[in-house]
C-alpha cells in the first residue's frame, strides 16, 4: 500500500485524442504533495484540488489541502483542513460561492461524521483562506441494524468513500459511502454501506434526505460519481460483500 511518488506530477487526459499527457510542476524546487493514496481532489476554473488521504508508514493519514495551477504549473499549499487526519473523504467546488466544501473520511477507526467543513478559496487569496465548520448531529455513525444494514437517521450519518458534488442551484447532493468499517480494521476488506441520498443546503444550514423512487442501487461505497443535469450519475463500487459492482445509476433531483 506504499504510494506512488511522482514529485508532484499529475494526468490529463484528452478524450477527443484518447491520449494521456503528463504535468509536470514547472520548477524542481516548488513544494509539492507528498506521495499518497485514498485522497480525493476536484477542480476550480483553472486548478486541481488535493486534500488529505494515507502517506507512507512514516507519515500516516493526512489533513493537508493543495491546489495546483494548470497554467502556471505551480502547487500552494493551503490551510490544513480541520478535525482528524483522514482517507477516504468527498470534497467538491461551488464554482459561484467560491467555498469548497468537505464530508467525511476516515480516520484509522471510525468515519467520520456530525460536521461540514468549507473554506472560501476565492475571498482573499489562496493563502489567506480559513476553514469553517458547520456541526449538525452526532459524530459517530449510529449502530449497525441487523448486522448488515446501517439504520437509518433524521441526518446523514458518518461516512467515507461518499459521493459529495455540487448541484446547478448551489445545493449540495451525497449519497451511500462506508458507515462502518470492516471488522478487520481499516481497508482490509469491505464495511457496512449506506444506501442513502441527502442534500445540504449551504445558506440555511441544513439536510434534507431524498426519497428515492424504484429500483434504488443499494448500499455501496468507493464508486465514481458526478453531477448530471439536475441530479447525479453513479458508477460502480464495492458493497458489503466486498464484491466489485459492475452497473452505472442516473438519480434525477425534483425537489
Amino acid at each position: 500500500m506504499t504510494p506512488l511518488e511522482e514529485s508532484g506530477a499529475i494526468y490529463a487526459f484528452s478524450p477527443t485524442t484518447s491520449t494521456w499527457r503528463k504535468i509536470i510542476p514547472s520548477s524542481s524546487d516548488q513544494s509539492v504533495p507528498q506521495a499518497r493514496s485514498y485522497h480525493c481532489s476536484t477542480a476550480t476554473s483553472d486548478s486541481v484540488i488535493v486534500h488529505a488521504g494515507c502517506g507512507n508508514a512514516d507519515v500516516g493519514r493526512l489533513n493537508d489541502l493543495w491546489s495546483f495551477n494548470i497554467s502556471t504549473r505551480v502547487w500552494t499549499k493551503l490551510a490544513d483542513a480541520p478535525g482528524d487526519p483522514r482517507g477516504g473523504s468527498a470534497i467538491a467546488f461551488n464554482q459561484g460561492t467560491n467555498r469548497l466544501w468537505r464530508f467525511g473520511g476516515f480516520n484509522g477507526k471510525t468515519e467520520v461524521g456530525g460536521v461540514i467543513d468549507y473554506i472560501e478559496l476565492g475571498k482573499n487569496g489562496l493563502q489567506d483562506a480559513k476553514w469553517q465548520s458547520i456541526e449538525f448531529g452526532d459524530a459517530q455513525a449510529p449502530a449497525r441494524g441487523d448486522g448488515t444494514t446501517l439504520t437509518k437517521s433524521t441526518l446523514p450519518g458518518a461516512r467515507s468513500v461518499t459521493g459529495l458534488h455540487v448541484l446547478a442551484d448551489g445545493r449540495l447532493i451525497t449519497f451511500f459511502g462506508e458507515g462502518k468499517p470492516s471488522p478487520t480494521g481499516g481497508h482490509d476488506a469491505a464495511g457496512n454501506f449506506w444506501g442513502d441520498v441527502w442534500i445540504f443546503d449551504g445558506k440555511k444550514g441544513s439536510w434534507t434526505e431524498v426519497d428515492q423512487q424504484g429500483e434504488t442501487p443499494g448500499e455501496r461505497g468507493w464508486f465514481s460519481s458526478d453531477v448530471f443535469g439536475k441530479g447525479a450519475i453513479v458508477w460502480g463500487g464495492i458493497n458489503s460483500d466486498n464484491d466489485r459492482i459492475p452497473d452505472g445509476w442516473v438519480l434525477n433531483i425534483d425537489q
